[in-house]
């Protein structure tokens, strides 16, 4: 943080320079650890236990649909969250409140499969030993904790990097949209049984609980605007969702933790998690079906492909043919 030469009616005007990404911002206040503070302290890791506790309860069977999807929404909004103040830490944990506006859903992405790959060129201010989870969570989660509970910087390093993959996962970007926009996924999970014409069938083991949606995609080999769909399922289990939330909440409360003390908060009322059980985290949330996603494309062909204006022509001529219901 940098304080100005320019004093506006006597007032001393700091700003902080960070990065989003590779891209470079300056944000001016006039007391911008105070800002900061404000930010960080708004944020609420329980909101992610309460989601666990009152959704969890009430997903019993597959019949309970409504719960299981709103514990599933639950957990995508849980991931975006945490790799959000990550990575906002990594890149600006002094101006935190003004990177998180400025970093798009697609730059966030990116940034975490940047430090999930260890690129150590990416742009930060945070004084990591190295660019990765385990680098991030040497600084955040450094703190003593009874000798028979395992080590918090490993432990926590290794679920962020699980946590990662399933963030990262195109089936699961996928997914999201299709609950957030439009609640267009249909409730429901599936199985998968291979018959090869040689050979014994398999059988993999899937859930009862998950989504399917329809995606397009664009057809091969024709001009932008033709499509055909593509049928998309995805598989997972209520309860690792409702223990993910658990660890996604710990992990938010230290993270929060750690940023005020970098910007110097009162830390008197601090807190810090950590799981009480002897078994590895990432034990506690890595239960996966068989078969975690599927994408199925009929192939269908476009024996003529339309061109944009073909396409516009085609549109012109139908509106013109409207008539208004009476």
């Amino acid at each position: 943080m940098t304080e100005a030469a320019t004093r506006p009616a006597g007032k001393v005007c700091y700003c902080s320079v960070f990065a989003v990404h590779q891209t470079p911002y300056c944000v001016w206040s006039f007391d911008l650890r105070r800002d900061n503070l404000e930010f960080l302290n708004g944020i609420d890791p329980e909101f992610f236990h309460y989601l666990s506790k009152v959704h969890g309860a009430n997903v019993n069977d597959e019949k309970d649909a409504h719960a299981a999807m709103s514990l599933r929404l639950a957990y995508h909004h849980g991931l975006e969250t945490l790799f959000t103040l990550l990575a906002g830490a990594l890149q600006a944990p002094e101006a935190l409140v003004a990177w998180v506006p400025k970093c798009s859903n697609p730059k966030l992405r990116t940034i975490v499969e940047e430090i999930q790959n260890n690129n150590q060129s990416l742009l930060r201010i945070l004084p990591v030993r190295e660019v990765s989870w385990r680098g991030l969570s040497e600084l955040i989660n450094n703190f003593g904790v009874p000798s028979d509970v395992p080590d918090p910087v490993e432990g926590f390093a290794e679920i962020w990097t699980w946590f990662a993959h399933d963030f990262l996962s195109e089936p699961n970007r996928l997914e999201l949209n299709s609950i957030k926009h439009g609640l267009r996924a249909r409730f429901g999970g599936f199985s998968m049984k291979l018959d090869p014409k040689e050979g014994d069938s398999k059988n993999y083991e899937g859930s009862k609980f998950g989504t399917r949606f329809f995606v397009p995609s664009d057809s091969p080999s024709a001009p932008d605007g033709n499509c055909r769909l593509r049928r998309v399922a995805v598989n997972w289990i209520p309860q690792t969702l409702v223990d993910s939330l658990v660890l996604i909440t710990m992990s938010l409360t230290n993270i929060l933790t750690f940023l005020r003390k970098v910007n110097k908060d009162d830390m008197s009322n601090a807190k810090l998690n950590w799981p009480t059980s002897k078994d590895p985290l990432l034990s506690l949330v890595s239960t996966r079906t068989d078969v975690i996603s599927a994408q199925i494309e009929e192939g269908v062909p476009a024996p003529k492909p339309l061109t944009r204006d073909e396409m516009l022509k085609l549109l012109s001529d139908r509106v013109a043919t409207l008539t208004t219901p009476k």
